[in-house]
């Protein structure tokens, strides 16, 4: 209850949230879906998520060119600047070693891998992920449960072992 008001009372008992069980429906629905998908189906999807990564790919080339020209005119305006004294050297190394560092991890060249335009393999590779989807969110509601049955049981004990004190 750490997000919550000072003041708040204790509530009888906690639920867990609903993400991962509302993840599970949505995944077995997308499996039902790619296990009765047709091979033209299969195919055009294939296309459709091909083309949308290479899209991707495009913005973000041009959006880090963008990033990569601001970094380099400021860069620019650092080498430039004449420090006011001996004593603010530092400060123009570490301004430009600060720049260096955010043009390398910022404007790294990173190309989404295009997924394949083969319907019949990117079907498989699709319900291969969508089962793994599946497994990971059964697995991350049961440890959700569970752990909203110890904070209940916490709870539980704790209001038996206080004695109730009239007002």
């Amino acid at each position: 209850m750490r997000d919550e008001p000072a003041d708040a009372p204790i509530p009888g008992a906690f639920a867990p949230t609903k993400y991962h069980k509302d993840r599970i429906t949505d995944t077995e629905r997308e499996l039902a879906e790619l296990e009765t998908m047709a091979p033209e189906v299969a195919k055009a999807r294939a296309a459709e998520e091909h083309e949308a990564a290479k899209q991707r790919n495009a913005e973000r080339k041009t959006k880090v060119a963008e990033i990569r020209r601001k970094y380099e005119s400021m860069l620019d305006q650092v080498r430039a600047w004449e420090p006011p004294s001996t004593d603010h050297d530092n400060l123009k190394q570490f301004m430009i070693d600060q720049l260096r560092q955010s043009i390398d991890f910022d404007c790294r060249e990173y190309q989404e891998p295009l997924p394949t335009l083969d319907g019949a393999v990117w079907l498989a590779e699709k319900r291969e992920r969508v089962l793994r989807d599946l497994g990971y969110h059964h697995q991350e509601h049961g440890k959700e449960l569970e752990r909203v049955e110890q904070r209940n049981r916490w709870v539980r004990q704790l209001r038996e072992s206080v004695p109730v004190v009239a007002a």
